[in-house]
């Protein structure tokens, strides 16, 4: 059950970030696919933080 609640966090993270991608970095680089990569790659680098801050607690 725990490897299936970090999987979950990790994919809400990515999710996160594609979102904050696509609605900051869109119309700042005037690129949809900059902004989603910017948006995937901040979602990969929040999964292990989040994880990490659920873990201590």
């Amino acid at each position: 059950m725990k490897n299936k609640k970090e999987a979950g966090i990790y994919l809400i993270s990515i999710i996160m970030g594609i979102t904050i991608g696509l609605i900051v970095f869109t119309p700042i680089f005037e690129s949809q696919l900059l902004g989603t990569v910017i948006g995937l790659c901040l979602g990969v680098m929040m999964g292990p933080v989040f994880i990490k801050s659920i873990k201590s607690t």
